[in-house]
């Protein structure tokens, strides 16, 4: 950051925002519209500087004010460096986590240990910030975490705890659920996003909370959000690990039913006896067919007598 004494000069987007917004809570912004770019930020701030602090060394002293706030309050690039090498999967977690964290966390010296409030009337930070509650995308996701660490009143010395907590915690996500069985195959020809977005929020076993994931509107929005409600569920690993063999098993059986009614085909349980049994085996291995075609064609035959 190149500033002088007497005039702010920066080409940082995040510290031109926090400048304005000091600015605004010190009512020395009313109506103003804010600006898009650094340059802008910069021309309309050090006009109102100019405009209200006639007297220089005045103005010196507040814009000293301003800067030091800054180095108090905005966490420093650097250390929001790692954010931008995780996946998709970790940024919606930690977007989440964001959207649902509380006062009570930092205020009640917890250390270290969040809870998350799944209450849509509690009184979440995020919400009361004014950003955006609807990302689409991985990038917006990003830039929202961001816009929260820096609009929050959470001291630094706790928003730096708290990104130590992700940067702890988000590789658990891969360990306690792994969704590579939802495939792009699967998807196209059994809608297998749709069904599973369906099966985790809708699930009469398991609630799990999602009012606070942005409605998906595409196939890849569906797969995103049902991932991120079950990497938010609050509860053991265990009991996350048991809903995805359920979930697993589920889906094999739905597949199952879609193929066999797709080949006009239904499945059957009946039993046989041993002895019918090892008939059947031997009638099929001498025919070099299968045990259901070995059944079907002897029902038809003697059908049709």
């Amino acid at each position: 950051m190149k500033n002088d004494e007497l005039s702010i000069n920066t080409t940082n987007l995040r510290e031109c925002a926090f400048y304005w917004r000091f600015l605004k809570g010190k009512s020395l912004i009313g109506a103003e519209i804010e600006p898009a770019t650094a340059n802008e930020y910069c021309l309309a701030i050090n006009a109102l500087l100019e405009k209200r602090f006639y007297n220089r060394e005045d103005r010196r002293l507040f814009i000293r004010e301003i800067r030091q706030a800054l180095n108090n309050q905005l966490v420093h690039p650097k250390q929001l460096e790692w954010l931008n090498q995780v996946n998709e999967r970790a940024h919606f977690w930690i977007w989440c986590f964001c959207r649902l964290i509380t006062q009570n966390n930092f205020t009640a010296n917890l250390s270290n240990s969040y809870q998350l409030n799944f209450d849509i009337n509690a009184p979440h930070i995020y919400s009361q910030i004014g950003v955006s509650l609807n990302p689409r995308t991985a990038k917006e996701r990003n830039q929202l975490i961001v816009d929260f660490l820096d609009r929050s009143d959470i001291p630094l010395n706790e928003l730096l705890s708290l990104l130590e907590y992700f940067k702890a915690n988000v590789g658990k996500l891969f360990s306690i659920g792994k969704f590579a069985w939802l495939n792009r195959e699967d998807n196209e020809l059994y809608q297998q996003y749709a069904w599973a977005y369906n099966y985790i929020t809708n699930n009469k076993e398991y609630t799990i909370p999602h009012w606070f994931i942005p409605a998906p509107t595409t196939d890849r929005e569906m797969l995103d959000a049902a991932i991120t409600a079950f990497d938010v569920w609050s509860v053991d690993d265990s009991t996350k690990q048991l809903f995805i063999l359920r979930m697993k098993k589920a889906w094999s059986q739905k597949k199952h039913r879609a193929s066999l009614e797709k080949k006009n085909k239904q499945s059957y349980n009946f039993t046989l006896s041993t002895k019918a049994k090892k008939m059947l085996d031997r009638m099929s291995e001498s025919r070099g067919q299968s045990r259901n075609e070995i059944l079907e064609k002897l029902i038809k035959d003697e059908y049709l007598k």
